[in-house]
């Protein structure tokens, strides 16, 4: 039995068959038809979709050509003569910042796509948390709208 004190608007004994119950295990039950939607009204966060690649800002000052077997030219040459489709690669992740500037997580491909003349991408939007662990590549000294390619070597 759980024992709830109505001066102090919670329970004053713990969870006797220790269900997680959150941060304070001893507030009140909230009402757990607040939690649903049941004519389905809630917009369910932005959608994924398409975009023109023009649109979207590298956070990055540089990357590399090479990644693994597949390098920025060889993907951007076989999306522009049609061996490669966009579909066929994942969507890019974007996400906005409170200026509305549209930015990239996936550098290489957008460069990719920009290369190509591509007017229409995948795209997936970025989680807050996918945003956080990567802002350490802000780097871009353009405001994102350039990048350098790195060939190798240095160059």
């Amino acid at each position: 039995y759980r024992f709830y004190d109505p001066d102090i608007g919670k329970f004053i004994s713990g969870d006797p068959i220790s269900i997680r119950g959150g941060i304070n295990l001893y507030q009140y039950a909230p009402n757990p038809i607040s939690w649903i939607d049941p004519l389905g009204l809630t917009p369910c966060g932005k959608p994924d979709g398409n975009i023109n690649p023009k649109d979207v800002r590298y956070m990055q000052s540089s990357i590399k050509n090479q990644t693994g077997e597949y390098t920025v030219l060889g993907n951007a040459e076989a999306l522009l003569n049609g061996t490669l489709k966009p579909s066929a690669l994942p969507p890019i992740k974007i996400w906005k910042d409170n200026l509305g500037k549209i930015w990239t997580l996936d550098h290489r491909r957008l460069a990719a796509f920009k290369l190509a003349g591509l007017d229409s991408v995948p795209f997936k939007w970025a989680s807050p948390n996918e945003v956080a662990n990567q802002m350490w590549k802000m780097t871009t000294k353009t405001d994102g709208k350039s990048i350098i390619l790195k060939l190798g070597d240095g160059i």
